[in-house]
């Protein structure tokens, strides 16, 4: 909201500091979104975060996106390695068929770094502007 902002008015798609003022979009810090255990649907409460993030996109057409999923490390690990690209998967999918964001314009990735003691922080995926 502009009344926290140093930054008045600043245009719909913006990349904006914690502070309001303007950033370069491949330095901001974009919305997590997040799943269930062992699911790889997007859920509604994530459409605000996926919001945000198709603004930036729309407002700035030469940005493409890399979608990071991450997976949990409950069950079998079998499982969880396709677990992570399927919840990029997921949100590609709602990005494009919700807010209209060209399937071009996104990468899907998965999270090389497997740390079993964020295993609570896992489910969910990143955003890395490029």
């Amino acid at each position: 909201p502009n009344n926290g902002d140093l930054e008045l008015n600043t245009k719909n798609g913006s990349c904006v500091n914690s502070r309001g003022v303007s950033i370069n979009c491949q330095n901001a810090v974009l919305p997590l979104i997040f799943f269930k255990p062992n699911s790889s649907q997007v859920e509604d409460f994530n459409l605000d975060r996926l919001q945000v993030i198709s603004s930036i996109l729309i407002a700035n057409s030469n940005y493409k996106v890399r979608i990071i999923g991450f997976f949990d490390f409950d069950g079998l690990e079998s499982y969880n390695v396709q677990l992570d690209f399927k919840r990029a998967e997921a949100v590609a999918q709602a990005l494009s068929n919700i807010f209209g964001i060209d399937l071009d314009r996104m990468i899907i990735a998965t999270n090389l770094k497997k740390d079993k003691n964020q295993q609570g922080l896992l489910r969910k995926v990143e955003f890395k502007l490029f």
